[in-house]
Order: C-alpha cells, then structure tokens, then sequence
C-alpha cells in the first residue's frame, strides 16, 4: 500500500466504513524543535481519504492548504455521518464534504470562533449542528446556514 500521509506529528483517525477505511487528519501548528518535521502550509495537505480496504485503491481523497500563523493556525477533520468536516483554525471557517469528496458547503463561520465541535448537518433545513464545552456547559448550537 502506498504511503498516504507525510511523515509529521499530525493527528490521524481511522474509521471503517463498510469495506472502506477513513482516515482524516487534524494539526495544530506550534512550536517545534528545527528538526522536526512539520506540515508546510503552502503544501495541501491530505485532511481525509477514503480507503478501499481489500484493493488499497483510494476512491476518495480530500485535499486542503491551510496558513500557518503563530499558534492559532492549522485544521481539524472529523467524519460524522458520512459528511467530511474540515476546520480552517486561523480562520476560524469549514467547509463540509460528503464521503465521496463531493464539496456540500465551503467556508461557513464556525461557532464559538472555532472552539465548537461538528455534530451534523441537515441538508433539508440548511442547519448545521455544532457541541459547545466551555465553562463547564455543554450546550448544542443550531447553526443555520444562508
């Protein structure tokens, strides 16, 4: 199987999906010895691929380049429901995929600015749900989009 992610300190999940694997990173950057390695940020990064498990082929590959600046930069990805959630850190927006690579939306305001996590979206009623944890609450952010 060929290799499908470079070789830096990213978080990387798996998820089976019937006969395929998922396998989506997340990355925060920060200070890091010289000789670490490290995503660069002018590089798009693989932030989800969908794995046929018996062939190796990947039928889905979602790529995205993200700004590094100071420590408030980098993705998150999350696979909820067969849709493909992509956090932008720095700008504090997502963009939503479904399995297939199929882009659904692009760029909304994430809620909480970023600190809110991907529950679902409703294609039907346009409203994307986010879990809120701050101050000891846990609270769900009905999010309509426009």
């Amino acid at each position: 199987m060929k290799k499908c992610l470079k070789d830096y300190n990213a978080d990387i999940k798996l998820k089976f999906n019937g006969a395929n694997l998922a396998v989506y990173t997340s990355y925060i950057y920060q200070p890091a010895p010289a000789n670490a390695k490290r995503p660069v940020s002018d590089d798009s990064q693989n932030v989800f691929r969908l794995m046929n498990v018996a062939t190796g082929s990947t039928p889905t590959s979602i790529k995205q380049a993200f700004k590094e600046e100071g420590n408030l930069s980098g993705w998150k990805t999350d696979f909820i429901n067969n849709q493909v959630f992509v956090g932008d850190v720095l700008e504090q927006t997502w963009s939503l995929f479904s399995q297939e690579g199929a882009q659904i939306l692009k760029d909304q305001k994430w809620p909480e600015n970023g600190k809110s996590k991907f529950l679902n979206y409703n294609p039907t009623t346009k409203t994307a749900y986010f879990l809120d944890y701050s101050a000891g609450e846990i609270s769900i952010i009905a999010n309509p989009i426009h």
